[in-house]
């Protein structure tokens, strides 16, 4: 989404060498690697998810906890742009300085050539061909050994809580629910979570996703390995398969999150660090800052 990936400008934007503050210098290298505050900010799609990581926070959370929990609740209430069942990037950087992306973004299975859609374009969009291997949960799982605090189950509870316990339809979750209306009616599984008595749920019902709750459970107490190489696996690659996909359980077992550096670029006295290949957003977020520098000078020496 343009807007998210905007606004994640102001985040993460830092001074190139150095700070001017009162007309003092500091270096940046002078930086506490913990940061203590009494306020703060968890900006999310959706401000139910934006609580959740606030509260992670308030709990004595790292960044990354909250931004785990505000994930998978993302998943739950607004499950046509975020879920378990797809891939994500993550960006971090220290108070050190130092920045790492996280690539968990799906891959293709191990099946996969480069005709097998022999030139059907639905066949990329829709069905059981259209599936990759998932690399969400692997991502957000690997932040978390590395960067969290508070146990695993805590940042899974949340999301658990909101699927098992209902949740209000939003205005943007109804509004993906009317543009897939075909595609969850002809489902059995969707038409059980966003359908009642054969319409679709309008803004503010309660949404239910008992299966999804049930999945989250499991991984909340067995961890990553219940998706990549458990039950809940076992079961995903079945119905994949069912489907017409190609997913495997070896595709989920040797499915592995990359470690990559950000794209980094000067712009105005700002250091942008942005997302590399294979995400377009670094790269177009950094074209457009420039741009827009370039046309403030512009219209500057035209006046």
């Amino acid at each position: 989404m343009l807007w998210i990936t905007i606004s994640l400008l102001f985040f993460l934007v830092s001074p190139a060498t150095s700070t001017e503050v009162d007309g003092a210098i500091a270096s940046t290298k002078q930086r506490r690697e913990q940061i203590v505050a009494r306020q703060g900010a968890v900006a999310a799609d959706d401000g139910r998810c934006s609580t959740i990581g606030m509260n992670i926070l308030r709990n004595g959370g790292h960044a990354v906890d909250a931004a785990v929990a505000a994930s998978l609740c993302l998943g739950v209430v607004s499950p046509g742009s975020s879920g378990i069942g797809g891939g994500s990037f993550m960006l971090i950087r220290e108070a050190n300085g130092k920045a790492q992306v996280f690539d968990m973004r799906e891959t293709a299975p191990m099946k996969a050539s480069q005709n097998m859609y022999a030139g059907n374009a639905n066949l990329k969009a829709n069905g059981g061909l259209s599936i990759g291997v998932p690399g969400q949960l692997a991502g957000l799982h690997k932040a978390w050994k590395q960067h969290g605090k508070l146990p695993w189950k805590r940042l899974v509870k949340p999301a658990e809580s909101l699927a098992r316990k209902g949740f209000k339809v939003s205005p943007y979750l109804q509004m993906q629910m009317e543009s897939s209306k075909s595609a969850i009616m002809a489902d059995k599984g969707l038409r059980e979570v966003f359908t009642s008595n054969g319409e679709l749920l309008k803004v503010g019902d309660i949404c239910y996703n008992k299966k999804l709750a049930r999945t989250l459970r499991k991984i909340s107490v067995y961890g990553v390995q219940a998706f990549y190489n458990g039950s809940i696996g076992f079961n995903l690659v079945r119905d994949v398969q069912k489907a017409g996909g190609i997913l495997t359980l070896t595709d989920l077992k040797k499915y592995e999150v990359k470690m990559r550096e950000p794209i980094t670029a000067n712009v105005l006295g700002l250091k942008i660090l942005s997302m590399p290949p294979p995400s377009s957003g670094g790269v177009s977020m950094t074209l457009v800052s420039i741009l827009w520098f370039m046309r403030s000078v512009t219209i500057n020496i035209n006046l």
